[in-house]
């Protein structure tokens, strides 16, 4: 693209706006800290999960039904 002197500034001054915008809608926090914070709460999430497959096997052992069955009887979902 040939831009004049102006239209250089005109477009730097508009991608700096844009990244300015864009800084306030995600804010300042560090993207590491985002990322690891994100890694924390999926591993807490497949703990918990991993421990209701558990106690549904168990409930599903007792019943002597499959652990499908339990999932349907409780409207659970069969996948995430």
């Amino acid at each position: 693209m040939n831009y004049s002197k102006g239209g250089v500034s005109q477009e730097v001054e508009s991608l700096q706006r844009d990244i300015d915008t864009l800084q306030k809608l995600l804010g300042d926090e560090d993207p590491q800290k985002i990322v690891d914070r994100h890694i924390k709460l999926l591993h807490t999430y497949n703990e918990s999960k991993d421990a209701a497959q558990v106690i549904l096997g168990k409930l599903a052992a007792i019943k002597q039904t499959p652990v499908a069955k339990i999932h349907e009887d409780y409207d659970l979902p069969l996948q995430d």
